[in-house]
């Protein structure tokens, strides 16, 4: 197991995973966190499925600060990778289809109450 940062490579390959299951969960279908997780892992040089975890709870971190969801199931975990959260941008910025489902998520999400 390695502390190494990831290459971007491995970056691009842990941000369309976790795409590909935000979008199934804000569309309500059911998916597999660990089918993707052993997916991602095919594509990773030498990354335990705990560091897949935390990556994808570092992306959680990164929507949550720019005010989109997140998938539920991967609690915001900052301290992320700068590569990490430019691509995670980027990939927002490409992509008019899942900007448009996150609004909408946004706007069901029921405000707290004061």
């Amino acid at each position: 197991m390695s502390s190494r940062d990831w290459s971007e490579v491995e970056v691009l390959a842990a941000i369309a995973e976790y795409f590909e299951m935000l979008s199934l969960e804000l569309r309500g279908r059911q998916y597999d966190k660990a089918e993707h997780r052993r997916r991602l892992l095919s594509l990773l040089s030498d990354r335990s499925p705990a560091a897949v975890e935390r990556k994808h709870m570092n992306i959680s971190a990164i929507l949550r600060d720019a005010g989109v969801p997140f998938i539920d199931g991967y609690k915001p975990l900052g301290n992320y990778q700068a590569l990490l959260m430019q691509a995670v941008h980027e990939r927002l910025a490409r992509s008019r289809a899942l900007l448009e489902r996150l609004a909408r998520a946004t706007e069901e999400v029921p405000k707290a109450e004061d």
